[in-house]
C-alpha cells in the first residue's frame, strides 16, 4: 500500500535573502537593492512545505525540529508550519529557559541564515547561525510500520545528532536500521565545510534506500569515482547536478537513469532547489507499491520539475509553477536493466542498441510460466545472451525477489 505516516527529522532556519548585482561590494559602499525577504526555511522545512502543498496519500507528518517559539525568528516559523493540518511538530526547543537573560545566549536562539545572491549571476554565498537546530537531541521515533517512511534531511546542520553517529548506540543508527528492514528510509546530508563530517554519515549508508545529495556532496562522501561508491552502499543514490539534471544509481548497477533539469525562462534564485527536488521525487516514490524502473523514472521527473520552478523564486518556500516545466525534463534510461514485477506479471526490459550509441529501448513484456523463454528471445535474439537472462530471471523468481 501507499505510504500513510511520515516521519521527518531535519533542520529549520528564517532565510534573509539580499539581491545584489555583487557578492562582494566594497567596504563603505551603498548598494541600492530589491526589498530584502525574510521567510521560512531550513532544509527540513523547505522540503515539507513542497511536500505538503502537493496532492499527498499521506495522512500524517511528525517532524522533528529545534526552534525557540518565542524569539522573532521562531514566531515566524511557527506561523508556517501552523498552517498544515496534518503536521505534528515536535519541537525540542529546551522550553525550560526563556528568560530574556538567557535568550540572549547563542545557543537558545532559532536559526536564521543571510543569503547573498548575485542579480547577475545567480550565485549565492551564505551567512549561517545554526543556533538552536545545532542542539537538537536525536529524538525517540514511534516505531515503523509497513507503510510508514523516514526521511532524515539537514544533517549537517544538526551537530548533536549528526556527532550520535560516533556511537555504535547511536540511537539514529538504530532508528535507521528499524525503519530499513520494515519500511524504508531517506537521507538528505546537505554541505558541511568539514571534510570529516562526511565521514560520520558512512554508518547510516547501508540502512538508507534513498541518499538524495548534490553531486558535489557525493564526491565529499564517496571520491570522484563515487558511482563504484555508492554502487556497493545505499538502495539507491539519487545525484542532484544543478543545471545538468540528475541520475539514479542503483546498488550492484551503477548509473541507471539520468535526467535533464526543468526549462525555465531564468534563474532567479536556486535557495533550497534541492529540498524541491526531494519533495518532489519522494512524492511519487511513496505513492507506489513497488521500486521499479517507470517509479523511479516518475520520480526523477517529478524532482527535476520541482527543483527547476524552486530556481523561479526569490526564496525557497515560494509556491511553485510546475505548469510546463515538469513536462519539459527528458529522462534517459542507462545501461541494461532486467526487472521482473511479480504482482503486475510483467518484465520491465532496457537494453543499449548499439554501444556506440547512446540511444535506448524501454519495452515490457508480459509474461506467464509458459511465455517467459519467448518473451526474452523476441528482445535479445541472441541464444546464448538469451539463455544467460532466462536463467538469470528464473533465479530470481525462485528467491521470491521482485
Amino acid at each position: 500500500m501507499p505510504m500513510l505516516h511520515l516521519t521527518v527529522i531535519g533542520d529549520v532556519f528564517v532565510d534573509v535573502t539580499i539581491q545584489t548585482p555583487d557578492l562582494t561590494p566594497p567596504p563603505g559602499s551603498d548598494t541600492l537593492i530589491p526589498p530584502i525577504l525574510t521567510a521560512p526555511g531550513g532544509s527540513g522545512l523547505n522540503f515539507l512545505t513542497h511536500f505538503l502543498n502537493s496532492p499527498t496519500s499521506i495522512s500524517h507528518v511528525d517532524f522533528h525540529t529545534s526552534f525557540n517559539e518565542t524569539d522573532d525568528h521562531g514566531k515566524v516559523l511557527q506561523s508556517h508550519l501552523s498552517k498544515y493540518a496534518t503536521l505534528n511538530v515536535i519541537n525540542d526547543s529546551n522550553s525550560g529557559f526563556k528568560s530574556e537573560f538567557l535568550l540572549s545566549i547563542e545557543s537558545l536562539s532559532t536559526g536564521h541564515c543571510v543569503v547573498l545572491t548575485s542579480s547577475s549571476t545567480s550565485e549565492r554565498t551564505f551567512f549561517t547561525h545554526r543556533g538552536l537546530i545545532s542542539n537538537l537531541n536525536p529524538p525517540p521515533i514511534s516505531p515503523p510500520s509497513s507503510s510508514s517512511h523516514l526521511h532524515l534531511t539537514g544533517l549537517m546542520n544538526m551537530s548533536t545528532v549528526l556527532h550520535s553517529l560516533r556511537s555504535p548506540e547511536s540511537s539514529i543508527l538504530k532508528t535507521f536500521k528499524s525503519y530499513y528492514s520494515t519500511s524504508s528510509t531517506s537521507l538528505v546530508p546537505q554541505y558541511s565545510p568539514n571534510p570529516e563530517d562526511y565521514e560520520l554519515i558512512n554508518v547510516l549508508l547501508p540502512y538508507t534506500t534513498y541518499l538524495i545529495c548534490s553531486e558535489n556532496e557525493a564526491i565529499s562522501i564517496g571520491g570522484l569515482e563515487y558511482v563504484s561508491f555508492f554502487s556497493k552502499t545505499c538502495d539507491y543514490t539519487i545525484i542532484t547536478k544543478g543545471k545538468n539534471g540528475a541520475e539514479v544509481i542503483k546498488k550492484n548497477k551503477g548509473i541507471i537513469l539520468k535526467a535533464t533539469s526543468g526549462f525555465i525562462p531564468s534563474i532567479i534564485d536556486s535557495t533550497g532547489a534541492g529540498d524541491a527536488f526531494s519533495a518532489g521525487f519522494l512524492l511519487k516514490i511513496l505513492e507506489n507499491d513497488d521500486i521499479d524502473l517507470e517509479g523511479l523514472k516518475e520520480g526523477l521527473i517529478n524532482g527535476c520539475g520541482y527543483g527547476s520552478s524552486c530556481c523561479m523564486n526569490l526564496g525557497a518556500t515560494e509556491g511553485l509553477r510546475l505548469e510546463g516545466v515538469r513536462e519539459s525534463v527528458k529522462v534517459e534510461v542507462v545501461g541494461e536493466v532486467v526487472e521482473i514485477n511479480k504482482t503486475k506479471k510483467t518484465i520491465h526490459v532496457v537494453f543499449d542498441f548499439d554501444q556506440t550509441l547512446t540511444c535506448c529501448e524501454t519495452s515490457e513484456y508480459h509474461f506467464s510460466s509458459d511465455n517467459l523463454d519467448t518473451c526474452i528471445k523476441q528482445v535479445f535474439g541472441s541464444k546464448e545472451r538469451m539463455s544467460m537472462i532466462v536463467d538469470m530471471l528464473k533465479d530470481l523468481m525462485e528467491k521470491g525477489r521482485t
